[in-house]
Protein backbone atom coordinates (compact mmCIF):
# COMPACT_ATOMS: atom_id res chain seq x y z
CA UNK A 1 0.00 0.00 0.00
CA UNK A 2 1.23 3.45 -0.92
CA UNK A 3 -0.12 6.78 0.28
CA UNK A 4 -0.24 9.48 -2.38
CA UNK A 5 -0.59 13.20 -2.22
CA UNK A 6 0.38 16.44 -3.91
CA UNK A 7 3.14 18.95 -3.37
CA UNK A 8 2.09 22.53 -3.96
CA UNK A 9 4.92 24.91 -4.84
CA UNK A 10 5.21 28.05 -6.98
CA UNK A 11 1.56 27.96 -8.12
CA UNK A 12 1.97 24.36 -9.31
CA UNK A 13 0.81 20.99 -8.00
CA UNK A 14 2.67 17.71 -8.51
CA UNK A 15 1.60 14.21 -7.53
CA UNK A 16 3.85 12.43 -5.01
CA UNK A 17 4.08 8.95 -3.54
CA UNK A 18 4.86 8.79 0.14
CA UNK A 19 7.72 6.35 0.68
CA UNK A 20 8.56 6.99 4.33
CA UNK A 21 7.25 9.31 7.01
CA UNK A 22 8.02 10.21 10.61
CA UNK A 23 7.07 12.98 13.01
CA UNK A 24 9.91 15.13 11.64
CA UNK A 25 9.78 14.56 7.91
CA UNK A 26 9.03 12.42 4.90
CA UNK A 27 10.60 10.79 1.88
CA UNK A 28 8.52 11.30 -1.25
CA UNK A 29 8.83 10.19 -4.85
CA UNK A 30 8.05 13.00 -7.29
CA UNK A 31 8.63 13.60 -11.01
CA UNK A 32 9.59 17.26 -10.49
CA UNK A 33 12.72 18.68 -8.89
CA UNK A 34 12.60 21.35 -6.20
CA UNK A 35 15.43 23.59 -5.02
CA UNK A 36 16.82 22.58 -1.65
CA UNK A 37 15.62 24.84 1.14
CA UNK A 38 12.30 25.90 -0.41
CA UNK A 39 9.07 25.55 1.53
CA UNK A 40 6.33 23.40 0.03
CA UNK A 41 2.88 22.30 1.09
CA UNK A 42 2.40 18.52 1.24
CA UNK A 43 -1.30 17.78 0.74
CA UNK A 44 -2.16 14.26 1.89
CA UNK A 45 -5.90 14.60 1.35
CA UNK A 46 -7.81 13.37 4.39
CA UNK A 47 -4.52 13.13 6.31
CA UNK A 48 -4.18 16.91 6.12
CA UNK A 49 -1.92 19.56 4.66
CA UNK A 50 1.57 20.01 6.07
CA UNK A 51 4.18 22.69 5.42
CA UNK A 52 7.65 21.29 4.87
CA UNK A 53 11.10 22.35 3.71
CA UNK A 54 12.89 20.43 0.96
CA UNK A 55 16.04 19.12 2.67
CA UNK A 56 17.46 17.30 -0.35
CA UNK A 57 16.64 16.02 -3.85
CA UNK A 58 18.20 12.93 -5.47
CA UNK A 59 16.72 11.78 -8.76
CA UNK A 60 12.98 11.38 -8.28
CA UNK A 61 13.14 11.39 -4.46
CA UNK A 62 12.91 14.33 -2.08
CA UNK A 63 13.50 14.57 1.63
CA UNK A 64 11.07 16.87 3.42
CA UNK A 65 11.39 18.34 6.92
CA UNK A 66 8.04 19.27 8.48
CA UNK A 67 7.54 22.73 9.96
CA UNK A 68 5.39 21.20 12.72
CA UNK A 69 5.53 17.68 14.09
CA UNK A 70 3.49 15.22 12.02
CA UNK A 71 1.01 12.97 13.80
CA UNK A 72 1.28 9.52 12.16
CA UNK A 73 -2.31 8.75 13.26
CA UNK A 74 -3.43 11.23 10.55
CA UNK A 75 -2.65 8.60 7.91
CA UNK A 76 -5.49 6.44 9.24
CA UNK A 77 -7.93 9.02 7.86
CA UNK A 78 -6.51 8.73 4.32
CA UNK A 79 -6.91 5.73 2.04
CA UNK A 80 -3.70 4.30 0.58
CA UNK A 81 -3.43 3.21 -3.04
CA UNK A 82 -3.05 -0.49 -3.70
CA UNK A 83 -0.42 -1.83 -6.05
CA UNK A 84 -1.83 -2.45 -9.50
CA UNK A 85 -2.96 -6.01 -10.23
CA UNK A 86 -0.99 -6.00 -13.46
CA UNK A 87 2.34 -5.41 -11.72
CA UNK A 88 5.12 -7.00 -13.70
CA UNK A 89 8.47 -8.37 -12.75
CA UNK A 90 11.28 -5.77 -13.10
CA UNK A 91 13.03 -6.01 -16.48
CA UNK A 92 16.53 -6.23 -15.04
CA UNK A 93 15.65 -9.63 -13.59
CA UNK A 94 15.09 -10.95 -17.11
CA UNK A 95 18.84 -10.62 -17.69
CA UNK A 96 19.45 -13.37 -15.15
CA UNK A 97 18.44 -17.00 -15.44
CA UNK A 98 14.88 -17.73 -14.33
CA UNK A 99 15.92 -19.62 -11.19
CA UNK A 100 18.97 -17.58 -10.20
CA UNK A 101 17.20 -15.94 -7.28
CA UNK A 102 15.72 -17.68 -4.23
CA UNK A 103 12.94 -15.06 -4.40
CA UNK A 104 11.97 -15.80 -8.01
CA UNK A 105 8.85 -17.83 -7.13
CA UNK A 106 7.61 -15.05 -4.87
CA UNK A 107 7.37 -12.32 -7.53
CA UNK A 108 3.74 -13.20 -8.26
CA UNK A 109 1.04 -11.02 -6.70
CA UNK A 110 -0.83 -12.68 -3.84
CA UNK A 111 -4.45 -12.11 -2.97
CA UNK A 112 -5.44 -10.95 0.51
CA UNK A 113 -6.71 -14.47 1.24
CA UNK A 114 -3.29 -15.94 0.30
CA UNK A 115 -1.50 -13.44 2.53
CA UNK A 116 -3.88 -14.17 5.43
CA UNK A 117 -3.30 -17.92 4.98
CA UNK A 118 0.49 -17.45 4.92
CA UNK A 119 0.45 -15.27 8.02
CA UNK A 120 -1.91 -17.50 9.96
CA UNK A 121 0.30 -20.49 9.21
CA UNK A 122 3.36 -18.55 10.28
CA UNK A 123 1.78 -17.32 13.50
CA UNK A 124 0.61 -20.84 14.47
CA UNK A 125 4.17 -22.20 14.38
Amino acid sequence: MIWSGNILYAHDSNRVRLRNISAGGALVEVATTYPEGVEVLLDLGDAGQHFATVSWMRGDQAGLRFRNSFDIACLARAKPDLAAKNWTRPGFLDLESQRSSPWDDQWGRKSLADIREDLEGFLKR
